[in-house]
């Protein structure tokens, strides 16, 4: 007889896996004591407020989401990231609107397109590790804006999957001179207010509306996540971000705007007032405001978020939320490091490769031979210098220097031992190391030529679970709810693997990937998808898909990024990597596989008729 998943769940709790994926609780007990849940599950009954017209228990919950986080408000989100994504889309843009999409956004960026009917304006970032095909940030080039007149919303993932963080300040400057909302998807960034350690969120660094999901890296229950708004500061038609200018980092060119007032213009902090300001100023209020009709996305947000929510999941949010005030500094804290003495570790693989940040290494600074810096994409170059991964740390582990500070915990402070100067010129060896500032080190990313094989034997032989294989590399989550038993198990299980891999399994011979694939488009993403819904496709063996027209979205899942979505044209390139994806045993969605060829099956996608 079959499990049903109820009992297949309770097994699996005892079957000692260690859960290097979300949530972020890890299923730690210990984290946060909850009872029987179904002691606490109930309906909008009186005293607990209604999450669609919030004004009580709730509507506190939402303020001190929006304090925690240093927006000016906010609204829960019950059905993940992805409902707040497709209504801060849909609720920015009018029907037929053009929208500038970096193309390694997730899958439900598209799904608002098609339902909104929008017309995408495509960036595509370059590759950090062209040998596995890991994306980089995304660089905004303004230029796009000029020849594509009209963009009303520029919506970007940050962090990646692989917990590579863009340059938000600058993406939110050129967009909001050229009248843009700035949406930013940061759902793995939940995490990123709470340590010095961590990349700042884009909400405090320019972006309009921002969406993160606070079970991915945080104890809250799965689907749970937040909507965060952000009001920019309006000076006599010049628009700056409040805290440029505070920090003096403005646009020369209206630097005089402000000369006489910039003394009277109080740090942006929103922890006692929802515009961020506190106390009195010279400086009216009334220009401090939403770029984007807050309105139309509440309306959206309406529409994707069920009349009966969950209070198991708004508990669980509120649970995460008094854990962070009450215990987070100590947590983030042990949590900070016990991840730096990881990684330290697992930089020393040999076969394996840790994607790297500043903080896997210690760096002997009295050493004059060594040329330490960061160039203009935040990457560390180093000419001569001495690396010792091995717990020589400059930043010390067990320091209160070690973790949490700028953001909500005010009373500790993270220092760099190395210093950084953008007035060197470029220069990169054999060794690109990301700043942690443009990396998230709580991504645990390891290269080798085929990831699955290294996801697959940690599993079956470890009774490890990472959070996702590609074809060049696996990806594990970590969060506070970790333990260093799962840590020491994954360390051990990884230097085991490591010694016996030979050298195709850690990728001496790995194909290069030069690019993003760039595919030609024949029609909107809506008009295609209103053509597959009318009936006019047909299924095709995807060899003979080159040249035709996609009406599906197609993607590995995770991350749900597709290769291609509908309205795009395939091309060799293309099936190549979707073809290599299936055969590598990967999940992917939108192909359909027919084992009726003797030889592992036919895959089939498809295609608009013609």
């Amino acid at each position: 007889m079959k499990d049903s998943l109820y009992k297949r769940l309770l097994r699996y709790v005892n079957d000692n896996y260690v859960p290097m994926h979300m949530p972020g609780a890890k299923r730690n007990s210990n984290l946060i004591d909850m009872p029987n849940p179904y002691s606490l599950d109930i309906t909008e009954i009186d005293g607990f407020d209604n999450l669609h017209n919030a004004d009580d228990i709730l509507r506190d919950e939402m303020e001190r989401a929006a304090r925690l986080y240093g927006a000016d408000d906010s609204l829960l989100l019950v059905n993940g990231s992805s409902a707040g994504v497709i209504a801060s889309v849909s609720g920015v843009c009018e029907e037929g609107d053009k929208v500038l999409i970096s193309r390694n956004c997730h899958i439900s960026v598209y799904n608002a397109l098609i339902s909104r009917k929008l017309e995408p304006v495509f960036i595509y970032p370059d590759l950090y590790d062209e040998k596995c095909g890991i994306v980089d940030a995304v660089f905004m080039d303004e230029n796009i804006f000029i020849n594509n007149p009209g963009i009303k919303a520029v919506v970007i993932t940050s962090p990646t999957y692989e917990g590579i963080v863009s340059d938000i300040s600058a993406i939110a400057d050129i967009a909001h001179r050229y009248g843009a909302v700035l949406i930013v998807d940061e759902a793995h960034g939940a995490h990123f207010p709470f340590s010095n350690l961590f990349p700042e969120s884009s909400v405090t660094k320019g972006a309009d509306i921002v969406i993160t999901s606070l079970h991915k890296t945080l104890p809250a229950f799965t689907s749970s996540a937040l909507m965060l708004f952000k009001k920019t500061y309006n000076v006599n038609n010049a628009v700056i971000k409040p805290e440029c200018i505070v920090n003096g980092t403005k646009d020369p060119a209206i630097k005089d705007l402000f000369s006489q007032q910039e003394e009277n213009i109080p740090k942006n902090n929103t922890s006692e007032s929802t515009c961020g300001f506190h106390g009195e100023n010279n400086i009216s209020t009334e220009n401090y405001k939403y770029r984007f009709n807050i309105e139309r996305v509440k309306y959206f947000w309406n529409f994707l978020q069920t009349t009966s929510p969950s209070y198991l999941l708004m508990g669980s949010i509120s649970a995460c939320f008094d854990l962070i005030e009450e215990k987070g500094e100590k947590l983030f804290k042990e949590y900070t490091d016990r991840l730096v003495r990881m990684r330290r570790r697992l930089v020393n693989l040999k076969n394996i490769r840790l994607l790297t940040c500043t903080m896997d290494y210690e760096f002997d600074i009295n050493n004059k031979s060594e040329n330490i810096y960061f160039d203009n994409n935040n990457f560390l170059n180093i000419d001569s210098v001495n690396l010792y991964p091995e717990n020589k740390c400059s930043v010390k582990t067990d320091s209160d220097n070690l973790h949490s500070g700028n953001k909500y915990f005010e009373n500790t402070h993270y220092e760099n031992s190395y210093q950084e100067n953008e007035d060197f010129p470029e220069v990169i060896r054999d060794k690109k190391i990301l700043s942690f500032e443009r990396y998230d080190m709580s991504k645990i990313v390891l290269i080798c030529a085929d990831g699955k094989y290294l996801y697959d034997i940690l599993l079956k032989e470890y009774r490890i679970q990472l959070e996702m294989s590609s074809c060049g590399y696996v990806i594990a989550m970590t969060g506070i709810g970790d333990t260093d038993e799962y840590y020491e198990r994954f360390c051990n299980a990884l230097e085991e693997i490591d010694n016996k891999m030979n050298a195709y399994r850690c990728g001496e011979n790995m194909e290069i990937h030069n690019e993003m694939v760039r595919k030609s488009t024949a029609m909107l993403p809506s008009a295609a998808a209103d053509m597959f819904l009318r009936g006019d496709f047909e299924l095709i063996d995807i060899n003979d898909a080159v040249g035709r027209t996609a009406c599906e979205n197609v993607c590995c899942y995770p991350p749900g990024i597709p290769e291609i979505i509908p309205g795009e044209i395939w091309n060799n390139q293309g099936i190549d990597n979707i073809v290599t994806a299936v055969c590598r045993g990967l999940e992917v969605l939108g192909v359909y596989i027919f084992d009726d060829s003797g030889d592992g099956g036919k895959i089939c996608v498809k295609v608009l008729k013609r």
